[in-house]
């Protein structure tokens, strides 16, 4: 069974509070974001479809890298890819209410560990 483990703060600021419903914390600390518009992506031939995403903890060096990255949204993107391991061609496919969800998960990976999600 899974426990609610989400901060109410992380959130209260949004219209709705249903990130709950996507979100599961790994016991690794990572946190997995089920989207609500999953998408597929080909690439040479192979078609991959993207239901769900895996966000890792940032390590110092990717925050760094993504530092270096022309404005802050461009940050932000680098930061996304780089906590779910993903290329930026796929990153651009992520529906706006999931890609503002996700952005939620990595900045509460920053803002003290913040826990969000029910645990696995």
């Amino acid at each position: 069974m899974t426990e609610p483990v989400y901060d109410l703060e992380s959130v209260e600021d949004q219209d709705d509070n249903k990130d709950e419903a996507f979100l599961v914390r790994n016991e690794d600390g990572s946190t997995t974001l089920t989207l609500e518009f999953p998408f597929s992506v080909t690439v040479g031939g192979q078609s991959t479809r993207y239901e769900a995403l895996t966000l890792k903890r940032l390590t110092v060096a990717a925050i760094r890298r993504a530092s270096g990255k022309g404005d802050a949204v461009t940050q932000g993107l680098a930061l996304l890819g780089a906590s779910a391991g993903l290329m930026p061609v796929i990153i651009d496919r992520l529906d706006g209410a999931d890609f503002s969800r996700a952005s939620r998960v990595v900045s509460s990976f920053l803002s003290g560990g913040r826990r969000i999600g029910r645990t696995s």
